[in-house]
């Protein structure tokens, strides 16, 4: 997976305390849910390599993937999207 890093999406990242590297852990990680949003946007709720809880929303395209922003979420809600995504 390739992803796509400028300087607007890192700063945007680092304004909710968000490295890009745990964007890409969440986004690669086996246990992440990913949903789709508004083409060619997704979703994707999991856990970095150090267990935080985050959100993550990126576009998809030819160049790869874009982080557009990243946020830490509570772990009940990743737990009910997961359990959600069982179903």
């Amino acid at each position: 997976m390739h992803f796509t890093w400028d300087d607007e999406n890192i700063e945007h990242l680092a304004s909710h305390g968000v490295r890009p590297e745990e964007a890409e852990e969440v986004v690669t990680h086996a246990s992440t849910v990913i949903l789709p949003a508004r083409p060619p946007r997704f979703c994707a709720y999991g856990v970095t390599d150090e267990n935080r809880p985050l959100r993550v929303i990126y576009d998809q395209g030819a160049e790869g993937i874009r982080v557009t922003t990243a946020y830490r979420i509570r772990r009940v809600l990743l737990a009910r999207i997961r359990k959600e995504a069982e179903l």
